[in-house]
């Protein structure tokens, strides 16, 4: 099954790797969501969360603006602040 290899960066934050099989995100334009073979995209993002679907285990990160990127499989986002949703 193909995945999406993830990459946060974030000033004054751990860097943050990981892989899933689905990514939705708040983009400026609306939610997007974005599976393994989407065609390449940039988005502006909002305030809003971003979640990674990897099976049984799901993980949310809030973000307060900034950039995504997605190509060939890889999705980099860049933002000033991002942080875990706990359940």
């Amino acid at each position: 099954m193909s995945e999406i290899q993830i990459r946060f960066l974030s000033q004054g934050s751990k860097e943050f790797d990981c892989k899933a099989l689905s990514v939705e995100l708040m983009a400026m334009d609306g939610l997007a969501e974005i599976f393994p073979g989407h065609a390449n995209a940039y988005f502006r993002l909002g305030k809003g969360e971003i979640r990674l679907r990897q099976g049984l285990v799901n993980h949310a990160f809030s973000v307060d603006g900034g950039v995504a990127q997605f190509i060939n499989d890889e999705l980099l986002v860049l933002s000033a602040r991002i942080k875990p949703v706990l359940p």
